[in-house]
């Protein structure tokens, strides 16, 4: 059986410990980690979904290439204002500590902080879909110890609720 970690909304609390955690994790048979979005500081949801009061500003990962998204011909996200140069150079020697160790590394939400794109809808607009691609590959480009990408969503196609027809369950709307 293989075993996965996720990691998410929470990188801190494995990123401060995460030689025995993942000492920990191994010895109980797991081999890889799913960690993300790439951003320090967030909101942490407790039960019923309320979410968490957090002591200062959040900061995403990593600064955005530009020239990636001059690539695929969209504008780049602006520059995070918060840095956190600290927790950026844990978050790499976390997840590079995670490969040595033989884990394989996914990052949830590769898309996380995307920039401006276009004015559609997010899954038919040509600008918006290269921006969202752009970012993807900013990420995955910015952390090459990442195997692979997990993209979530959208699963609103297959919730079945009527309350929802607005913009859920449309899979089973008539036409």
């Amino acid at each position: 059986m293989k075993l996965w970690m996720n990691v998410m909304r929470n990188l801190e609390s494995v990123m401060n410990d995460h030689e025995r955690i993942f000492a920990g994790w191994a010895e109980g048979g797991v081999d890889g980690v799913v960690i993300g979005p790439l951003e320090f500081n967030t909101t942490q949801l407790l039960q019923g979904a309320e979410r968490a009061p957090v002591e200062g500003p959040s900061a995403v990962a990593f600064d955005p290439n530009p020239a990636v998204y001059e690539r695929l011909g969209v504008e780049p996200p602006p520059a995070p204002e918060h840095k956190m140069p600290e927790s950026r150079d844990l978050l790499e020697k976390t997840l590079t500590a995670a490969k040595e160790r033989g884990f394989k590394v996914f990052i949830l939400y590769p898309d996380f902080g995307v920039g401006p794109g276009g004015d559609g809808h997010h899954l038919h607009d040509d600008k918006t879909m290269r921006a969202l691609a752009a970012c993807m590959v900013d990420t995955l480009e910015h952390f090459p110890m990442a195997d692979r990408a997990i993209m979530d969503g959208p699963e609103w196609g297959y919730e079945i609720a009527p309350h929802h027809m607005d913009h859920r369950s449309y899979i089973l709307a008539r036409q």
